[in-house]
């Protein structure tokens, strides 16, 4: 795993830059008229930006933290999510239905296997809220190291492609930060 460029903002509060370059297509999942399933993307200027499904990347992280044996004494809470990543070349690809679709075709937005998305998350070092209460509950910030262990286990096992993770879509390998 690579380090990624990170930026030390407060006592323990960290702001992380990662770099992943996807191994398979991350597919588009809303429909439209067109029958194209598309991305969520929002124009700023002349940037595109994909909206992140929240919902989903906090169940991805809530797994990869289980998965490396931190969530018992951490908190998903405790890692702050891109609302939105810049969307890089959007590209079309093709998916033929099983022989109960009678094979009919499907087409998605997609970001190709090898494009390179770069995200920022935030590390807090307490919990907005938090009155001295966490030592209560044993809870602590995951480090820098986990969070990267966290999205090394996403992009590996789980993928963050808004249609078909469960399909291998929108798996990737975390890169240097830039």
């Amino acid at each position: 795993m690579n380090d990624a460029a990170k930026i030390t903002v407060g006592n323990s509060s960290k702001k992380l830059l990662l770099s992943c370059r996807l191994d398979t297509p991350f597919l588009g999942n809303i429909h439209s008229r067109d029958k194209i399933m598309r991305f969520d993307i929002v124009k700023s200027g002349t940037d595109n930006w994909l909206r992140t499904n929240m919902p989903q990347w906090r169940w991805a992280l809530r797994e990869a933290m289980d998965s490396i044996g931190i969530l018992a004494e951490s908190n998903v809470d405790y890692v702050r999510l891109p609302i939105k990543i810049k969307a890089p070349s959007i590209r079309y690809y093709s998916l033929r239905g099983s022989a109960k679709d009678n094979g009919k075709s499907s087409t998605y937005e997609c970001f190709q296997a090898g494009t390179v998305l770069t995200f920022p998350v935030f590390i807090l070092s307490q919990l907005e809220g938090d009155d001295g209460m966490q030592g209560l509950f044993k809870q602590r910030p995951p480090t820098e190291q986990e969070v990267m262990e966290c999205f090394s286990t996403i992009g590996e096992c789980i993928g963050l492609s808004p249609w078909g993770s469960k399909s291998g879509y929108g798996r990737f390998t975390i890169e240097t930060g830039e």
